[in-house]
């Protein structure tokens, strides 16, 4: 069975400091190298010591701050704060992942106002939604919570004074699940509304891919 990236990462995220330093990375897969440097890099942990007979020092001293490519880049997911777009890129850039970030990102609405893009080569998509999916689910509810309150409105119901208040949220990755409360007022008879709902969120790339609200 060929183990994937994500199962690279469990298992590392299961063991102690002590028992992660001590694998040996020169042995792992190409897969599994690029997940130990991420877990590396995500524990701020330093490589064990090299032996004393390796005394050249590393050719690249110098944090990589960018990896060139002529390929296509495509918008791999918004992050709600500075720092942690720069610690995803980071992650990225250690799994030889280009990566640029795109402090103006043109998305429809203004749910996405003040994130910063996750741009990547269009072929590296896959493995970098490995390497972040656990990193990202904190931005992707972030994201969803604005689209529902500032953005969403119900097809099936015409109210006025619409508002919407999030009673819970939760999330795996690029998915949102939130149980909300749809406040407003009935046009017609001017009598207030409130109704329960049930939302789930599939997020792309920081937009809105799909959505099912379930009203109650």
């Amino acid at each position: 069975m060929k183990l994937t990236a994500e199962d690279y990462r469990q298992s590392y995220r299961g063991l102690s400091d002590e028992e992660f330093l001590a694998i040996d990375r020169e042995e792992l897969v190409d897969v599994a190298r690029r997940v130990y440097d991420a877990e590396l890099t995500r524990r701020q942990l330093e490589s064990p010591e090299a032996p004393e007979e390796a005394e050249e020092p590393p050719l690249d001293t110098e944090p990589r701050r960018e990896i060139a490519t002529d390929e296509e880049l495509v918008q791999l997911a918004l992050v709600t704060a500075f720092d942690r777009a720069t610690y995803a890129q980071r992650i990225l850039l250690d799994a030889d992942i280009p990566c640029k970030l795109n402090h103006q990102p043109t998305m429809p609405g203004s749910y996405a106002d003040g994130t910063i893009g996750l741009m990547i080569p269009v072929s590296c998509v896959e493995m970098a939604h490995e390497l972040l999916a656990l990193n990202l689910t904190g931005d992707n509810q972030v994201l969803a919570r604005r689209w529902l309150e500032q953005e969403w409105t119900p097809d099936d119901i015409d109210l006025t004074d619409f508002s919407v208040t999030i009673d819970d949220l939760f999330g795996d990755a690029d998915k949102v699940a939130a149980r909300l409360t749809v406040h407003g007022v009935d046009p017609q008879s001017g009598k207030k509304v409130e109704m329960e709902a049930l939302a789930i969120v599939h997020m792309d790339g920081g937009r809105i891919a799909e959505h099912w609200v379930k009203l109650g």
